[in-house]
């Protein structure tokens, strides 16, 4: 799984970068496909803004943004949410058909009850 960190406006520390990759280390526990995640840091007003962006297998992509003042609560939202969205997509993609029931046999018939009483 390709990660990249990018900052917009902002450096980012050794510290949230760890932060960052031991978090989102648990995300193929939720859906296993993932191909690549990049993580973008942006200032916005006095939040941090945290967006995570996952590559999935199909081409499609998962995009869970959030925005605190402190830097470690908003990447705690964001990974929260792209974990939530994982888990539908991996049940979106599930089946959800019902199994086959199997068949009983059918109720005896009037012949077969008279055969039987002979």
């Amino acid at each position: 799984m390709d990660f990249e960190i990018i900052g917009r406006h902002v450096n980012v520390t050794q510290e949230i970068k760890d932060y960052t990759d031991a978090r989102l280390e648990k995300l193929p526990r939720f859906f296993g496909r993932i191909h690549g995640l990049k993580a973008i840091y942006d200032v916005e007003g006095d939040d941090i803004q945290v967006e995570f962006i996952a590559h999935l297998v199909k081409g499609d992509t998962v995009v869970a943004k959030a925005s605190d003042r402190d830097t470690y609560v908003a990447i705690d939202m964001a990974c929260d949410k792209l974990e939530t969205q994982l888990r539908r997509y991996k049940d979106k993609l599930r089946e959800h058909r019902a199994k086959p029931v199997a068949e009983e046999a059918p109720p005896p018939s009037a012949e077969e009850d008279q055969e039987e009483a002979s």
